[in-house]
């Protein structure tokens, strides 16, 4: 199973991200946790060999999907919080 190939974006979809959440919300939170479920899933099923393809990220050049998987564990969590305490303000 590939989870990972050689991408050079991911600005685009962040920025749409911020525009949704801007916009909708609740419709935010709700893609952000269903986005969530479906990359945790793929993890959990990612080989030794998918955690070691690499990918190229626009400012810090290439990194593995381990990597990745290692310094985004818990980055979810924050962008979740920081969702909700927009949603208390509403």
């Amino acid at each position: 199973m590939s989870v990972f190939t050689n991408p050079a974006g991911g600005a685009a979809e962040h920025a749409a991200a911020y525009v949704t959440a801007i916009l909708d919300p609740s419709g935010a939170l709700a893609l952000f946790e269903v986005l969530r479920r479906a990359n945790l899933r793929l993890l959990a099923r990612a080989s030794a060999a998918d955690l070691r393809r690499t990918g190229v990220h626009a400012e810090r050049g290439e990194e593995s999907l381990e990597h990745l998987r290692r310094l985004y564990a818990g980055h979810d969590l924050l962008h979740l919080r920081q969702i909700e305490r927009v949603r208390r303000t509403l």
